[in-house]
């Protein structure tokens, strides 16, 4: 999966545009970048584009990805 970031309203919102088949590690290695990002700008809103993604996660890798975000440092609370 292949993915691009665009910064927003000054910085404000990133933009992620993604391509490709998403399975697990390509949404978590994703995941790893944008949260980079986002962290070097002090970016807290995000606007994701997945309309050009196949994806390929399983009920179980859906189901977990609360558990996988909240270990990437996303809890959600923010």
């Amino acid at each position: 999966m292949e993915w691009r970031f665009e910064h927003l309203k000054r910085g404000q919102v990133l933009r992620v545009t993604t391509r490709g088949i998403m399975d697990l590690d390509a949404r978590i290695e994703m995941m790893k970048a944008l949260l980079a990002e986002a962290s070097k700008t002090s970016t807290r809103l995000f606007l994701v584009d997945h309309r050009n993604v196949v994806i390929r996660l399983t009920t179980l890798d859906i189901y977990n990805l609360p558990e996988i975000n909240r270990r990437l440092g996303l809890s959600g609370e923010e």
